[in-house]
Parts: C-alpha cells; sequence; structure tokens
C-alpha cells in the first residue's frame, strides 16, 4: 500500500511537472504573442500618427487653398470693375476726339471758305 501511494505520488509529480513544463510552454507562447501585438499596436499607433498628422496639413492646404481663391475672386471682380470703368473712358474719350475732329473739321473748312 505504501508503494501504491508512492507511485501515486511520483506520477502526481510527473503530471505536476509535465503541467508546469506545458504552463511554461503556454506562458511563453503567450509571451511571444504579446510582444507581437505589441508590437504591431506601436506600429499602427505610429501610422496613426502620421496618418492624422498628414490630415492635418492637407487641411491646413485646403482652408489656405480656399482663402486664396476668395482672393482670387475678389481681385478678379476689381479688375473687372476696372477694365469696365477704363472701356466707358475709352469711349468717352473716343466720342470726344471724334467730336473735336469734326470741329476743326469744320472750323478748317469754315476758314477756307471765308479766307479763301
Amino acid at each position: 500500500e505504501a508503494y501504491e501511494e508512492e507511485n501515486q505520488e511520483s506520477q502526481e509529480i510527473e503530471l505536476e511537472d509535465d503541467k508546469v513544463q506545458e504552463y511554461n510552454t503556454l506562458k511563453e507562447k503567450a509571451s511571444q504573442q504579446t510582444t507581437s501585438i505589441r508590437q504591431n499596436l506601436n506600429k499602427v499607433k505610429r501610422q496613426q500618427q502620421t496618418d492624422e498628422e498628414n490630415l492635418e496639413q492637407t487641411n491646413q492646404k485646403k482652408m489656405d487653398l480656399e482663402q486664396r481663391q476668395v482672393q482670387l475672386k475678389e481681385q478678379k471682380q476689381q479688375l473687372q470693375e476696372r477694365i469696365t470703368k477704363l472701356e466707358q473712358y475709352i469711349s468717352q474719350s473716343s466720342q470726344t476726339v471724334n467730336k473735336l475732329k469734326q470741329e476743326k473739321d469744320k472750323l478748317w473748312k469754315e476758314h477756307f471758305v471765308t479766307n479763301g
């Protein structure tokens, strides 16, 4: 009976040794997987940070371009108004020149008819 108890204890110790070894193996695998997962997580976090910075830069560029677009539209409107005013001035000046030519021609004719 003592032999059986000793044999049973020996088997339990062997089982416990097997379980400890299995535990250590599983613990090592879990540690490796955890390390791998942490590395992937850090990689994803770095990529996310880079993406967020790129998005922020892109949004800033977009805002700058939209502001520039507004400025250019205003500038275009001002230039259109200036063109319109210049065209009116040119038209008025042309009419004035034509009138003055007509008056000059009339005066020349009158001068030659009366003097000549």
